[in-house]
């Protein structure tokens, strides 16, 4: 099956719904996985824990088939799922990694100025405990945002919340961040 429209979509959720059709459900995944991976993908900033969650999301759809027909909006709320099931994840699952050497495109003036005397690796370490930190919301956009380079506009769409509130939580971070840094450089001293 080619590139599946929502109306195709829409007669794959019925027949599943009403009979329970799993070659149906097949091409719905089929349809639907880029959607859900890159969601889950965007939050996660992981394959495999992004993998955990498509296979958990349709497992859910599946388990929920007989009440699919009455969701309006079955891709949005299929995004929302896997956006609210990776965000659990990473709740549940603190191992996921970050991989902060890649985080070289951050702005050099949204960095913390780090003590002269720290090395590259410790930097790098409190710089992720700092990330870490920061609440959860607020942890995800940064990450989004600094990290993966999506654009603000892209991370309100897929999170499904205003630029705003975007700039809002990145502005929040960096803030956060700049104390946290300044606190570990008066440490230092």
């Amino acid at each position: 099956m080619g590139k599946t429209n929502d109306e195709e979509i829409k007669a794959l959720v019925v027949s599943i719904a009403k009979n329970g059709d799993r070659r149906a459900f097949r091409s719905f995944f089929d349809a639907l996985y880029p959607l859900v991976f890159k969601v889950a993908r965007h939050v996660t900033l992981d394959d495999e824990l992004s993998k955990d969650v498509v296979s958990e999301v349709f497992a859910k759809l599946w388990q929920r088939r007989q009440t699919l027909g009455e969701v309006e909006n079955i891709k949005a709320f299929v995004a929302r799922s896997a956006r609210n099931r990776a965000v659990d994840l990473l709740r549940k699952n603190k191992t996921a990694h970050l991989d902060l050497e890649e985080a070289g495109h951050l702005p050099e003036a949204e960095l913390p100025d780090w003590d002269d005397d720290m090395g590259h690796e410790e930097m790098m370490t409190a710089l992720h405990r700092a990330i870490e930190s920061l609440p959860e919301r607020c942890k995800i956009i940064f990450k989004l945002v600094k990290l993966e380079g999506m654009k603000q506009k892209e991370v309100a769409k897929t999170l499904d919340i205003s630029v705003k509130t975007v700039e809002n939580q990145i502005a929040k971070a960096v803030k956060s961040l700049a104390l946290l840094a300044k606190k570990k450089v008066k440490k230092a001293s």
